[in-house]
């Protein structure tokens, strides 16, 4: 593999960096129970963590009714109908969730300074 129009410095610098994926999966053990896999999927999936890419979201749903067991006069409590859910995150201090449901509204803000929140829904994970 190292011929001589390569200096030994370069050939082993080409041979780490092809070994080391191989190396770093061998050291890394797999998840020995279920509590590992949801923290390694977690690390694994989360979009939001320090450093990731900004992104925007934007999704579309249905809320439909659920079942109530309510006393003859009170009212319902399960909101349903169209919603709309959008997110823009730039950093972990700089961010933007909306989420719609019926008349209903919910805006919440990362800022360097804190967070900022409004609406009538309750906090949104």
């Amino acid at each position: 593999m190292c011929v001589n129009l390569m200096s030994p410095k370069l050939c082993w610098l080409i041979s780490l960096c092809l070994l080391s994926p191989a190396v770093a999966r061998s050291v890394t053990s797999e998840p020995k129970n279920s509590i590992e896999w949801f923290q390694l999927a977690k690390e694994q999936m989360d979009l939001r963590m320090p450093g990731s890419a900004s992104f925007r979201m934007k999704v579309t749903f249905h809320a439909f009714p659920g079942v109530e067991f309510l006393n003859l006069k009170e009212k319902p409590q399960i909101v349903n109908g169209d919603g709309l859910y959008e997110e823009t995150w730039l950093s972990p201090h700089e961010w933007r969730r909306e989420v719609t449901l019926g008349g209903l509204s919910r805006n919440q803000r990362g800022l360097r300074r804190g967070a900022q929140d409004a609406g009538q829904f309750g906090l949104l994970a």
